[in-house]
Order: structure tokens, then sequence, then C-alpha cells
């Protein structure tokens, strides 16, 4: 794991470990909305709305729970092996790559903002990911809304091929909601979508599944996810996204407004884990089955010139 640097200054060795594991509290905790964000991984720790938890989660591997984090700069797995190779080189990102174990530098911070950013050398950090680049991520609260913003930026000196994306876990049941849930949307999705369903992580060429939300309305179970989750890629348009009581929304339901994005995918247990995740996403790794690929041979990967950046955003507001 990477330390926080610019802001360790001051604070004695043996107080960091707690320091990067202490939640960053946004809004108040008797406002309408009031969010918590870890700075390892960068994810949403907590989110309450009126008082009321809404967060989700499972056993993290060092204890406690963990509500998700931020995928970058691949989401899945490339292949089984996890590896891929680059002008002759094998690189391993790992599983949803380097950020959700990362802990971040904190850039800025009030009470209704907080700015998290890594920049990744590869120089530093051999056989990992080859292009060097920055991904910073803006929490900011309003009275009734979180927004999420994600922007990947290449400092590279060649075209960056990456993936990016959100992985945030949600109450299943929502509080007060005994009828069974829904996620729908308030737009048909693009004749372009295609839902995939990885195998242990993986996305093949050619392997496609029924879109759940082709109708506009899913009512998930938890059978539904035996095989992984479902990534639905409609295309950069505007997605809304509901989740809860569809008879009974008002209070009842959360909004996803996603923006800038690729697609999102829904992922929970086959079990009664009581979360189900919804995890925007921008670039995904496809393969032909080959055990390592070269890099130019991932299909559906993002692509970004040298200097430039793409941002995509995630508000979440109670309906």
């Amino acid at each position: 794991m990477q330390l926080i640097r610019n802001s360790y200054v001051g604070i004695p060795y043996k107080q960091r470990y707690i320091y990067m594991n202490t939640p960053l509290a946004l809004g108040s905790t008797d406002a309408e909305i009031y969010a918590e964000i870890n700075v390892v991984g960068g994810g949403i720790s907590s989110l309450k709305l009126n008082g009321q938890e809404y967060m989700g989660g499972w056993p993290a591997s060092t204890g406690g729970t963990t509500s998700g984090f931020v995928m970058s700069p691949v989401i899945c797995s490339v292949t089984k092996d996890g590896k891929f190779t680059h002008a002759g080189q094998d690189y391993t990102p790992g599983k949803h790559g380097i950020t959700r174990n990362l802990a971040f530098d904190i850039v800025a911070k009030d009470n209704n903002r907080v700015t998290l950013r890594h920049v990744f050398d590869p120089a530093a950090q051999p056989g990992v990911y080859p292009f060097r680049h920055q991904i910073e991520i803006e929490y900011t609260v309003t009275s009734d809304t979180l927004t999420a913003r994600v922007t990947m930026t290449n400092l590279d000196t060649q075209d960056m091929r990456f993936a990016m994306g959100m992985h945030p876990a949600f109450m299943w049941p929502l509080p007060g909601v005994e009828s069974p849930h829904s996620l729908w949307l308030d737009q048909p999705m693009p004749d372009a979508t295609v839902t995939y369903c990885p195998v242990d992580g993986i996305f093949q060429t050619g392997k496609t599944f029924e879109n759940p939300l082709a109708a506009g309305q899913w009512q998930p179970a938890k059978a539904d996810f035996a095989g992984d989750a479902y990534f639905i890629r409609h295309g950069e348009a505007p997605v809304t996204l509901h989740w809860g009581d569809r008879a009974n929304p008002a209070g009842h339901s959360l909004i996803f407004d996603m923006q800038g994005w690729d697609g999102f995918g829904v992922w929970s247990k086959t079990d009664e884990s009581p979360f189900i995740c919804i995890e925007p996403f921008a670039g995904i790794p496809i393969t032909d089955g080959q055990a390592t690929p070269a890099l130019e041979d991932v299909h559906g990967l993002r692509v970004l010139k040298p200097g430039q950046s793409a941002t995509a955003t995630m508000t979440i507001r109670l309906g």
C-alpha cells in the first residue's frame, strides 16, 4: 500500500495507519445528507440521508466491512492470470486495478467537499501499469445530494489505454422497504446497448447476455448473480437509475444520475448479504480469451492522448 504523502506532514509515523483508515466526513450528521469517504480506496463508506444509513457492504479481508472503492486503471480482471504485455514487458494491475487498496493524497478538504489524488509513476512501481497517469476523485455534498467526480489524466508521452469506475455498495433491502426491490430507468437504453456477465472477472469477446433492464425495469434476485455481475454498456449518454420500491419511491429509493461513463454494473452475492453494488464504468477490458494478451489486443478500453483527461460523475439522491 502506498502511503499518503502530502497529508502526512506533521503526523507521527505510528499514527499514519489510524489516519489512513479514518473516513473523511462531509456534511453534518444532523443535516439531510451526510457522507464519509475512505482515504484508502477512495470509496464511500457511509451515506446517511436524514440520519438513516444507506450504504451496505461485505466483510473486508482486513476485518470489518467494506462499502466499496474506486477502480482504475482497469476494472474487473484483464485476463485469468491478471496479466497483459506491452512493449515486450509483462504487467499485472490486479483485479479492479491499483486504487482499491491505495491511500490517496488529500488535495483539498472542507465541510462539503474533498478532493483525493494519486499520481502513478511506472518507474516507481514497475510491472503494474505502463503509463504515467493521475486519478483524481472529488466528492461534494449539497443539502440533498452526494456527487462523485472521477478524472483520469494521461501524464505519459504515449497514448494511454485504461478503464475506470466506482464500486459502491448500497443496502438491500433499503430502510423502510419491505416489498420486492426494483431497478428502473428514466430513459430507454440506446439500441447499441450490450450486456456482459464476466466469468471470474473476465469479459470475453462474443459472450454477451440479455439485458435485464431492456424493458426499463428489473426486479433482481440473489440467484441472478450466480454467474457474477451484469455490466450494461450503453455508451456515454447520461443515465438515471433508481433502486428501491417503484410503487412507493418517495423516501424509499435511491436515484443515481450518471454522466460521462460507458455504462454501469450491478452486482451482489448469491446469499443473504444485504447489499447491491451500482458500478458506473468507463472502459471495459474485453479479450479473445488468450492467457496473456498484448494490451493493444484488449478491446473496449478507453484511450487518452498525452495530456488529455476524461471525467465522469455520479450524483446520488433520495427518491
